[in-house]
């Protein structure tokens, strides 16, 4: 198939995504090019939503299979000129696109390329030494661009640790622009960009705990305060942690687990309790968790599948507040790592997550006694997301469960599920884009949103009106 035809890209975009394969960085694509390093990103954004990819590898990837570079040759400098005689072919518009610049009905694959090379005549005979050299040279080649998926198969669902607990290593192409949505409204930022964090209400009060920031993992706490608008500093975690959830249980903020700064997994415990603003050591899961998804109800808090260090599990883990102590719980159908999990309609429910190769779009529901400690049942399968999430934020308000962000593609809506009517809907998003990893919570009839990774840390905080309040006068007697 014609490289043009796969990639629908424009001609500055393809010279754009010649020079990536060849491992250049934005400021020396940008010097070759003669425009500045934001013009880079831009372009390189919308290269990434078109291809559908996360990642300079993947688009080089992408790049190889459709012919626009060869392997042998992405890093092969432009011929030069001078002195041959000579006549380059005509250079395309770059705001014209191949497809409609292309005028031979059959392109050679090479067309695509930005760089031409006059014909020089046959190349000398290669010496068989030099043949050999070639060849290993090109294979790995292609076993570095390969190695992610590589490692995927073979671990047979197991995800690299380096990407699904970290954005590090992500292409920073910059934040989308916000378009105005209804029942959306700005309010206070973030003190910093921040993703992967826990974020709870109590009392009328979200608090932002941890998380991922541009120099790091944080031990950072802020509350909002909704009818102020403002954000103010807490006593910091007694460590810095990312890849945790936060749930209130009998006035106590629990925050299980997660990554330390040294990419250790801990398997320790924290409360916090908000009124005196201070932080103690609550007794520690059974084994080290990270990314996982978290819940709880009146009697007890559940810690559902994540990452224990080698893999992504399924497993259940349950603490039990009067008897301080933790238990397994029926594991997931399958394992989840990055889902959300919440209470609605006498269930436990995990939504969306990464199964160790891919996002997902399940629901899994687990029924609860009145008293919120589990039935003698098992998980049953739901209606599915409409789109694949992995890393959303997922609350109840006003009777309905809402899933936000999530996607690893450019998504430009949210979800709602009806418990009644057991299906989804979907809401405008003012946020285009892979928005994933931010902190949701309630603070009723809104729902705050904030921080996150969205093609860079985001410090942004939405608020979102689930429902609205209605205050009847006295009726007269």
């Amino acid at each position: 198939m014609p490289a043009d035809e796969r990639l629908p890209l424009s001609g500055r975009e393809i010279e754009i995504l010649s020079l990536v394969a060849t491992g250049k960085t934005n400021q020396e694509i940008a010097r070759a090019l003669f425009i500045s390093p934001n013009t880079v990103k831009v372009h390189l954004r919308n290269i990434f939503e078109k291809l559908q990819v996360q990642s300079r590898t993947e688009a080089t990837l992408v790049a190889i299979r459709s012919g626009v570079v060869q392997v042998g040759e992405a890093s092969t400098p432009p011929v030069s000129l001078a002195g041959t005689g000579a006549v380059p072919p005509p250079i395309l518009d770059p705001q014209v696109s191949v497809e409609t610049a292309a005028v031979d009905p059959e392109p050679p694959r090479q067309a695509a390329l930005t760089h031409w090379r006059p014909d020089l005549g046959p190349a000398p005979p290669i010496h068989r030494g030099q043949r050999v050299y070639l060849v290993l040279s090109v294979l790995g080649l292609i076993a570095v661009l390969l190695a992610p998926w590589t490692r995927a198969a073979m671990n047979s669902g197991r995800a690299a640790s380096s990407t699904l607990l970290s954005d590090a290593q992500m292409m920073q192409t910059g934040l989308p622009s916000r378009q105005d949505a209804a029942r959306w409204r700005v309010r206070a930022v973030l003190p910093g960009p921040r993703a992967r964090h826990a974020q709870v209400a109590f009392r009328g009060q979200v608090y932002a705990i941890g998380g991922e920031t541009p120099t790091g993992i944080t031990d950072s706490v802020d509350v909002y305060n909704p009818e102020r608008n403002e954000w103010q500093p807490r006593t910091n975690l007694p460590r810095p942690l990312v890849n945790v959830q936060a749930a209130v249980l009998k006035n106590l903020v629990y925050v299980p687990g997660g990554m330390l700064a040294d990419g250790s997994l801990t398997a320790a415990a924290l409360s916090y309790d908000p009124i005196a603003d201070s932080w103690g050591e609550a007794p520690a899961l059974p084994a080290p968790r990270a990314a996982y998804a978290l819940a709880a109800s009146e009697a007890a808090l559940f810690v559902l599948g994540g990452w224990d260090g080698t893999q992504v599990v399924a497993s259940v883990l349950i603490y039990d507040p009067a008897t301080r102590g933790w238990r397994a719980g029926p594991p997931l159908p399958e394992p989840r790592a990055l889902a959300g999990a919440a209470i609605i309609a006498d269930h436990l429910v995990v939504v969306g997550g990464f199964d160790g190769v891919q996002p997902r779009n399940t629901l899994f529901m687990l029924a609860l006694n009145r008293d919120g400690t589990l039935e003698d049942g098992a998980w049953e399968v739901g209606a599915p997301l409409r789109s694949a999430r992995s890393g959303l934020g997922v609350i109840v308000e006003s009777g309905a469960l809402y899933a936000f962000g999530g996607a690893d593609a450019a998504v430009d809506y949210h979800e709602r599920y009806d418990p009644f009517t057991q299906t989804w809907s979907s809401i405008v998003s003012p946020w285009t884009g892979a928005w994933r990893g931010m902190g949701v919570a309630v603070v009723a009839p809104m729902i705050y949103i904030s921080g996150g990774w969205n093609g860079d840390y985001a410090e942004i905080n939405e608020q979102y009106q689930a429902g609205f309040r209605t205050f009847l006068p006295n009726s007269p007697r």
